[in-house]
């Protein structure tokens, strides 16, 4: 992984469209970046993780990323991941191919409670830290039943926000976290598909391994991945409620009457 410095990027030989990955947190994503990272690189495409910087430095990655989200048109780079809603005020990428990543919110926010209380990084040393061990603090002090609910509407938010994008760029691959887990080569095939590369069986079985369903560990950060998994930790009003209150992303990205729901 290659980060850049400033508004400077890394040199790249490559002359292919820029790749932006956008998801939320707790889709899937450090796989599916990784996943997308190897691919690209073995056509000569270099990952610059603009997030992933300003969390090393302690920053608060939304201006960081915002700010540079200028450089994302640049041919021959592999950018993201990109994670929080802040991506609506990235300018126009319209010449750049975008990957998107969504997760039944349901289950991301129930990954978000363990990840947070038990198995997720600190940023480095900086405003981001205080942050995020005050929000830690918060929730170890919480119940998953009274932490889940609090959270709908951010991800009412992080998947309006990942609606619209999908809206104004037609041609953006739509990736689903379940179809990773439950149907993986479909899934793959999808995606090397979309950036044009083919992959080594050798490859697709190192994915495909390191997606397989283990058994569950709350201090990893990949602590389980089956879908469903709000049913299996959340009480049933609980669950209603946040089918009520997340109704909208739900019903728009297809995971009302789902198999999880």
């Amino acid at each position: 992984m290659v980060t850049g410095r400033g508004d400077e990027l890394p040199p790249t030989e490559s002359k292919e469209k820029s790749v932006v990955f956008i998801t939320m947190h707790r889709a899937g994503s450090v796989f599916t970046n990784r996943v997308i990272r190897d691919i690209l690189a073995r056509v000569g495409m270099v990952h610059v993780d603009f997030a992933r910087t300003a969390f090393s430095m302690g920053l608060d990655d939304a201006p960081y990323c915002i700010e540079r989200s200028g450089l994302l048109c640049t041919p021959g780079y592999y950018f993201g991941a990109f994670r929080s809603p802040y991506v609506e005020s990235f300018g126009d990428l319209s010449s750049s191919r975008l990957v998107v990543q969504v997760r039944d919110p349901r289950d991301c926010i129930v990954s978000m409670y363990f990840a947070f209380r038990y198995s997720h990084s600190l940023p480095g040393a900086g405003e981001a830290r205080t942050i995020f061990e005050n929000a830690r603090n918060e929730i170890a002090a919480q119940e998953i039943d009274g932490f889940s609910p609090t959270q709908a509407c951010q991800y009412v938010h992080r998947m309006a926000v990942i609606a619209k994008l999908l809206e104004r760029y037609p041609e953006a691959l739509l990736l689903r976290y379940e179809e990773m887990v439950c149907d993986h080569d479909a899934w793959l095939r999808k995606l090397c598909a979309f950036l044009g590369v083919s992959v080594e069986p050798e490859d697709r079985d190192r994915f495909k391994a390191a997606v397989l369903p283990r058994e569950e560990n709350v201090a990893k950060h990949k602590r389980q991945i089956l879908p469903g998994d709000y049913r299996r930790k959340l009480k049933i009003e609980t669950q209603e409620a946040l089918t009520r209150d997340l109704q909208v992303p739900l019903e728009r990205f297809g995971y009302l009457g789902s198999v999880a729901d």
